[in-house]
């Protein structure tokens, strides 16, 4: 993740009560989040490494059906299982079906990353940074494929998740993440981890898709979640990045829950 889109984490995840700002091994957010990332997470590896040549790589259907199979088998455990489970059944993957997996991971964070999403997100749960709308992408993910197309068709669903407490559980969405740890450094592995077609990092710049309409508040476009998040411990209506830090709050400077007048 870019820089500039990391600045306001550490501000947000402490108001939120995220722990993915305390994870052991974690990068911190800030900054040198992108270059931490590299060296933080198994699926990040050395920029500009080319795609492995391999005829017999899997095709973008069939990555997908690899992954979400994964995923979907865990869908019988608790939240906080999931991503236990899912590091039990990659170790077990032979390294073609691992880099199927990462292919499919990489594809499902990058479809989620738009600026649509990203707004959703916010008026749910209020100022959303860089930093933690990458753990709700792997938070919805975890929740399984026919929740993943719900909210990736119908953005104004995410306030059905069942999102709970003080939102601490969205931090799970970082904790998959490291799920391939173990697996990548079985035989093969390594060549896998040094691919940046399955770093997750080297796939993400900025959101994709048109910026949300300037001036109007996230919580008009996405009514449904901003009624769901409002009064909840971790919605933060007035909680504004300051001096542009966010690409977001650049590109909708009035565009969050509480935001009245463009500035």
């Amino acid at each position: 993740m870019g820089a500039t889109r990391g600045t306001a984490a550490a501000m947000v995840c402490l108001t939120l009560g995220l722990a993915a700002c305390g994870l052991p091994g974690a990068a911190a957010p800030g900054p040198s989040a992108a270059s931490s990332a590299t060296a933080n997470h198994p699926t990040a590896g050395p920029t500009g490494t080319a795609p492995a040549a391999d005829g017999a790589a899997a095709s973008a259907p069939a990555a997908r059906a690899t992954f979400w199979g994964v995923i979907d088998g865990v869908q019988g455990l608790p939240l906080t299982a999931r991503v236990e489970a899912i590091e039990v059944r990659l170790q077990a993957m032979s390294p073609a079906e691992l880099e199927a997996y990462l292919r499919g991971y990489v594809d499902a964070h990058r479809r989620l990353d738009t600026w649509r999403h990203w707004g959703a997100a916010s008026a749910f749960l209020g100022f959303v940074s860089d930093d933690v709308f990458f753990d709700v992408r792997g938070w919805v993910i975890l929740h399984g494929s026919r929740k993943y197309e719900q909210f990736l068709n119908d953005p104004d669903s995410l306030g059905t998740f069942g999102l709970t407490g003080d939102g601490e559980e969205i931090s799970e969405g970082e904790l998959l993440d490291y799920a391939p740890t173990q697996a990548l450094r079985q035989p093969g592995g390594a060549k896998l981890q040094a691919r940046d077609d399955l770093n997750v990092y080297s796939a993400l710049d900025e959101p994709s898709g048109e910026p949300l309409p300037d001036g109007v508040p996230v919580r008009e476009l996405f009514p449904k979640n901003a009624a769901a998040g409002e009064g909840q411990p971790w919605y933060l209506p007035d909680e504004m990045p300051e001096e542009g830090s966010s690409h977001l709050a650049g590109e909708l400077p009035s565009a969050f829950p509480g935001a009245t007048d463009k500035p």
